[in-house]
């Protein structure tokens, strides 16, 4: 008979998921303590420095400019009122109010095929009703809309003193300089001008303010411009790039001012070709 061998105790091998719970748990702990030594070293290196910022900073001064088209005081149910463009201009409290179409008209006039008939200084009575007392406005176009040449496909408009259409710029604060930009200009020869034949007359109005030292102070260039609708067009990268580099002269002209650029591109920033890429 064979002699009895001594038996050994069998060995199970660790399963793979108590080896990962394992290894998860110890990797929590690396973590933690690093961690707290982060923490404590942050502690203790704000405890030596008694002061973050031994040299004031001079904050740039704070101001709320507002662009608006203001559709030449028509919203989108063909409503005629200034009132209603004034109370949300006046919720959004602006020290600077950028306008785009707007008109002053000192005859019962339609300036545009939108507009109403009507005999406002529109950028006079919005900025009289937000409480911006000074206001400048340039006009691009001197003239009245004709119905009678007009089309649905063709625009026509007419000569007349007492009609005009453009943007203008309302402020609070103190207007040291005014400069102008004109894109392009009307023939002065044409009693008639063709809004969808030929480039309308647009271009971009800047003024130079002085901001009161409560509020921080210095100087802010306010540049405001309606470029064409005719978006990604030509005509549309060449007005963006005389805009842009008007702006950069202005900011020449003045270094001690900062310059912000605003009003109604005709173009969202995804569009290739627009004046955003110029």
């Amino acid at each position: 008979m064979s002699p009895a061998r001594e038996s050994s105790p069998t060995q199970t091998p660790l399963s793979v998921p108590r080896a990962r719970l394992q290894l998860g748990i110890y990797s929590g702990l690396v973590f933690l303590s690093l961690l707290a030594f982060l923490w404590q070293a942050a502690t203790l290196q704000e405890a030596d420095r008694t002061d973050w910022h031994p040299q004031p900073i001079k904050m740039a001064p704070r101001v709320r400019l507002m662009t608006y088209n203001m559709h030449s005081g028509v919203g989108l149910d063909n409503k005629y009122d200034l009132q209603r463009i004034a109370r949300v201009v006046g919720a959004a409290a602006p020290d600077i109010l950028c306008m785009q179409e707007v008109e002053s008209n000192t005859a019962e006039r339609a300036a545009r095929k939108w507009s109403h008939t009507h005999a406002d200084n529109q950028p006079k009575v919005i900025s009289a009703a937000v409480n911006l007392p000074h206001v400048h406005y340039m006009p691009s176009i001197t003239a009245s809309f004709a119905p009678e040449l007009s089309s649905s496909s063709d625009e026509v408009l007419t000569r007349d003193t007492a009609s005009s259409y453009g943007i203008a710029i309302a402020t609070r604060f103190k207007v040291l300089l005014v400069r102008e930009l004109r894109f392009t200009e009307a023939a002065g020869d044409q009693d008639q001008l063709y809004m969808d034949r030929a480039e309308q007359p647009r271009g971009a109005l800047a003024l130079l303010l002085s901001i009161p030292e409560q509020i921080g102070g210095g100087l802010v260039w306010a540049v405001n411009t309606h470029l064409s609708h005719k978006a990604t067009s030509s005509e549309h990268t060449r007005q963006a790039t005389l805009f842009f580099e008007w702006a950069r002269q202005l900011r020449q002209e003045r270094r001690d001012a900062a310059v912000i650029v605003s009003g109604d591109l005709n173009s969202p920033p995804w569009l290739p070709r627009a004046a955003y890429s110029v």
